[in-house]
């Protein structure tokens, strides 16, 4: 059943964060900044990372009234 949620999920690259998610509110480079801190969810392969939804919409849920939410700008 793992494998099946695995094969489900839709994963993004930073951009699309950024346009989708983001609505782009916050531009590429502030995700990628967020996403090397360790603030955005995200796997790296190779020289991209890879995000999921579903860890995106948690790490909202999570987060919506922290300071990771301030100070959102392009």
């Amino acid at each position: 059943m793992k494998n099946e949620n695995a094969a489900k999920q839709q994963f993004l690259k930073a951009k699309d964060v950024a346009q989708d998610f983001f609505g782009g509110t916050i531009s590429y480079g502030k995700v990628l900044t967020m996403t090397k801190a360790g603030i955005l969810p995200a796997k790296k392969f190779g020289r991209v990372y890879y995000y999921t939804l579903d860890a995106l919409n948690n790490w909202a849920e999570k987060n919506m009234n922290s300071h990771a939410w301030k100070g959102m700008s392009k």
